[in-house]
Parts: C-alpha cells; sequence; structure tokens
C-alpha cells in the first residue's frame, strides 16, 4: 500500500489551495475533505447544526471513507485534505496511524473573519482550533518532534520555498 498523506487544517486556511497544488503535481489520487462529507451528511452525522431536513447521503459512513482512502492508497499514494473535528471521536492508535499526518495552520483572527463572512451562524466546533491542536500534539508525542507545520501566510509569501 501507498502512503495516505493527511493536511490537516481548519476552514479558510488556504487548505483548499494546497490541495489543488497537490492536484495539479498528477502523481496522487487527491480527496476534498473526505470525513467531512461524513460529518455533515452521512448515515452518523455529527454536524453541530444538523436539522431533520439537512442534506443526508445514505450508505455514507466513516468507514466507507476509510476504505476508499485505502483503496486508492493499493494503487498509487494518497493526499487527502481535511479537519480534524471531523474525525476526533475516531482518534484510536489503528485509525491515527493509516496516514502520514500534516498541518496547515492560519492566523486564528484571519480564520474567524473569513469564515464569518461566509458563514455568519457558525458555531465553534464547525472551526476546530482545539481538534487541530490536540492532533498536532498527539503526533508530535508519538513522533518524539514536533509534526510537520505550514503557516498560511508562509505558504502565501514563498509558495515554492514552503512546499
Amino acid at each position: 500500500m501507498h502512503p495516505i498523506y493527511v493536511l490537516w487544517a481548519t476552514p479558510r486556511s488556504t487548505s483548499t489551495a494546497f490541495e489543488w497544488m497537490m492536484r495539479m503535481r498528477g502523481d496522487m489520487a487527491c480527496f476534498h475533505e473526505p470525513f467531512g462529507e461524513c460529518w455533515y451528511q452521512g448515515d452518523d452525522a455529527l454536524w453541530p447544526r444538523l436539522e431533520a431536513d439537512s442534506p443526508r447521503q445514505p450508505g455514507l459512513t466513516y468507514e466507507v471513507v476509510l476504505q476508499r482512502l485505502k483503496e486508492a492508497a493499493e494503487e498509487r499514494p494518497v493526499f487527502s485534505k481535511d479537519m480534524p473535528q471531523f474525525t476526533d471521536h475516531l482518534w484510536s492508535e489503528e485509525f491515527l496511524g493509516t496516514f502520514n499526518h500534516s498541518f496547515l495552520i492560519r492566523d486564528p483572527a484571519k480564520v474567524l473573519t473569513s469564515v464569518h463572512r461566509n458563514w455568519p451562524h457558525f458555531v465553534m466546533k464547525e472551526i476546530g482550533f482545539i481538534e487541530l491542536r490536540d492532533l498536532f500534539d498527539q503526533m508530535s508525542d508519538k513522533l518524539g518532534a514536533p509534526a510537520p507545520v505550514i503557516d498560511s501566510d508562509d505558504l502565501l509569501e514563498d509558495p515554492h520555498g514552503i512546499v
């Protein structure tokens, strides 16, 4: 099996731009927030603002998403961009051991300003600051050194140098 690389980020942190850069390489299977689909619309959706008439995808489970990632990794390396709050209930050693982890951070004021502009009724669980830090700490402890982190401002200022 090829590696599954996951970039963990918060919303509005330039993570989708990073994902598109990875897609343009052409040498990886790329996934856009696959666990987010479960969190928002899956059989066991955990989105805090979920309502009875919210769109749902029957049969979409975390297990199905994990299997899709693993199947793609049978063919080629995988890159996935996701948010840690979508998976924090799954953080077993086995689950986390499936991935190579990296983190994208952005100034929280910039994140919150952008999120509020786009989704003024968000709740903090949708942002994932706490979960991002918790996951970073877990991965750093496991590695015995800080896990890889990219600062969004640095990335925007010098993309070639950072990547």
